[in-house]
């Protein structure tokens, strides 16, 4: 796939097929994410590809135990079967993370998440940032979850890829209107 088709024509995928990501194309999105740039070629993140149903079932219900109403009735609404899903039922949920002492952790892993949403397209996958878990992974029970899924101690989830095959088509759903400026 070319650079210029994958930048126009990735989408944000929020309903994904009941099939597993194979190994081999998990392994590609990740390593695209690790070939991203770091403030000063830091590369402390760390990825976490959890594709446990059982652990995104545990990590789902920590995340709705611990928001307020409001997130929960926006997260439900937007499900099809009226359930909390804050990662769409993706097959994988990739959570990004980094120590809070790196030099740049915020923008160290958008970055990593722009490289991975745009290998999973190259893929033939879905992708979709998710930031449920941003600012939240020093709640005890994701705390406990992430911990079981092997996240470094110290480390904060700073964004999360949903990944999995798009179930039907994903088209954009309208023009992209940032502002642009050129003196």
């Amino acid at each position: 796939m070319e650079v210029k088709e994958a930048l126009f024509s990735r989408r944000s995928v929020r309903k994904y097929a009941d099939r597993e990501v194979e190994r081999e194309k998990l392994e590609y999105v990740l390593k695209a994410g690790a070939y991203a740039p770091s403030a000063l070629n830091n590369q402390s993140r760390q990825f976490i590809a959890i594709t446990d149903k059982n652990l995104l079932d545990k990590l789902n219900d920590a995340v709705e135990s611990g928001s307020d109403e409001a997130t929960r009735a926006r997260i439900k609404g937007r499900s099809e079967s009226g359930k909390f899903n804050f990662f769409y039922n993706a097959p994988v949920l990739i959570a990004v993370c980094d120590s809070p002492e790196a030099y740049r952790p915020q923008e160290d892993c958008a970055c990593a998440l722009e490289n991975m949403f745009l290998a999973a397209l190259d893929a033939g996958l879905g992708s979709c940032w998710i930031n449920q878990l941003t600012g939240r992974s020093d709640e005890k029970a994701i705390n406990a979850v992430l911990k079981e899924a092997g996240m470094e101690k110290g480390y904060k989830v700073y964004g999360c890829c949903a990944l999995g095959y798009a179930e039907g088509k994903t088209l954009l759903s309208r023009p992209k209107t940032n502002e642009i400026v050129i003196l």
